[in-house]
C-alpha cells in the first residue's frame, strides 16, 4: 500500500505542477501588468485556481493517510 500512496503523492503533484505551468503561461499572455487581463483569461486563471484547491485537498488527504501509518 506505501507504494500506491507514493504514486498518488506523485501523481497530484505532478497534476498541481501542469497547473502552474498553465497559470504561469496565461500570466505571460498578459503583456502590461498595470492592465486587467481579459475575461476569458480570467475565467481560465479562476478554474485553474479552484482545480488546484482541489488536487491540495486531495494531496493533505493523501499525505495524511500516508502518515497515519507511520
Amino acid at each position: 500500500m506505501p507504494h500506491l500512496e507514493e504514486s498518488d503523492l506523485d501523481r497530484v503533484a505532478q497534476l498541481i505542477a501542469e497547473l502552474d505551468g498553465e497559470e504561469f503561461l496565461l500570466m505571460g499572455l498578459d503583456a502590461s501588468p498595470s492592465q486587467t487581463a481579459t475575461p476569458e483569461i480570467e475565467l481560465a486563471l479562476v478554474a485553474i485556481r479552484e482545480q488546484r484547491i482541489r488536487l491540495e485537498e486531495e494531496l493533505a488527504e493523501v499525505w495524511a493517510k500516508r502518515c497515519s501509518r507511520c
